[in-house]
């Protein structure tokens, strides 16, 4: 989301200060939004935001200006995805402890947020996400370190399982 983190850098005039906000509002974290520190909770939020987006056909958060994006990914709780048809409440469930606006309430990791996926995947009778990969890498604790550099999510086949038995929303929503 053009965002680095820059770590021992010494602050001057051509790197970001501490406490400054720049990246897409739409998709910051609301810590981000509000400038205060972010850490790897926020890459989870921005992960469940994609998921969401992609399932549900909308932007998550809108707002006329750029404060008043921020204002909303700040204070606006989004609607489940069951309002829009799509998904249901285990997988609406899911999403809105990756996108909940306190990141010490989100899942622990970006490969705790794929393991709920890939099990909500498989409860709906996939067996691996869209690249062939096996959902039971995800499920497998011992198959996958914590710090692996793999997919964050086994998003594109939720995306897949999430709209091919619902309708699609009419155009005008998107």
């Amino acid at each position: 989301f053009g965002i680095a983190k820059l770590e021992d850098v010494p602050v001057n005039r051509r790197h970001t200060g501490r406490g400054a906000v720049v990246g897409s509002p739409g998709y910051m974290a609301p810590e981000h939004a509000r400038g205060a520190e972010v850490d790897h909770r926020a890459d989870i939020f921005c992960a469940a935001l994609v998921l969401y987006e992609a399932i549900s056909g909308r932007a998550a958060f809108r707002g006329t200006n750029y404060n008043e994006l921020l204002r909303a990914v700040i204070e606006q709780e989004l609607e489940p995805i069951t309002a829009f048809g799509r998904g249901d409440p285990e997988l609406s469930r899911i999403l809105e402890r990756g996108l909940a606006k306190q990141p010490g309430k989100r899942q622990a990791s970006c490969r705790e947020l794929g393991r709920e996926l890939a099990t909500w995947l498989r409860g709906r009778g996939e067996t691996e996400d869209i690249t062939g990969e096996p959902l039971a890498t995800w499920l497998d604790s011992g198959a996958v370190d914590e710090a692996d550099a793999g997919p964050a999510t086994p998003a594109l086949a939720l995306v897949r399982a999430s709209r091919s038995r619902i309708p699609k929303p009419p155009a005008s929503d998107l």
